[in-house]
């Protein structure tokens, strides 16, 4: 997430209409209806973009910790091993 944080920055100074078109492609995402832009409504809306490529950033993340039913499933990533 802090990945995705520095870039929104970075794009914010450097080159905010990128946002925009970023923005867009989200909103096509099959996450964005049914999770993101619930938990977007809980954030004040001068940070929902910020927090939109946040929540995007840690997509890839979550999917592997959740089974098609949305359920979680067992999480070796954070598991430790003795």
């Amino acid at each position: 997430m802090l990945s995705a944080a520095i870039a929104y920055q970075i794009l914010l100074q450097e080159n905010p209409p990128t946002i925009d078109k970023v923005k867009a492609v989200l909103a096509k995402h099959p996450w964005y209806a049914n999770q993101w832009q619930a938990r977007l409504q809980d954030v004040p809306a001068a940070e929902r973009d910020l927090m939109l490529f946040m929540q995007a950033a840690r997509w890839a993340d979550d999917i592997r910790t959740r089974d098609k039913g949305g359920n979680e499933i067992c999480d070796v990533h954070n598991r430790r091993f003795t």
